[in-house]
């Protein structure tokens, strides 16, 4: 995740593939609890910036060859 160079992608996918995920958003826009409150943004650009960081650790991971690691958790659409 370090060598994503957009802040908002990196500390989005940091959070993603945290122990405890912060919630997308809830029924108050401006909730500070959620990643739209926290970034000022839809909840579709959340989805936008996670599919970007999924697609970061996918590459990285996917360039090491390991037949052990099972990659579907990093599946798009979850």
């Amino acid at each position: 995740m370090n060598e994503i160079a957009d802040d908002e992608i990196r500390a989005i996918g940091l959070d993603l593939f945290s122990e405890n995920p912060t919630p997308v958003s809830s029924s108050d826009p401006k909730d500070p609890n959620t990643l739209t409150g926290r970034f000022g943004v839809s909840r579709f650009a959340i989805y936008r910036w996670q599919d970007a960081a999924r697609s970061v650790l996918y590459d990285a991971l996917d360039r090491q060859n390991e037949r052990d690691v099972d990659l579907s958790f990093l599946e798009f659409g979850n």
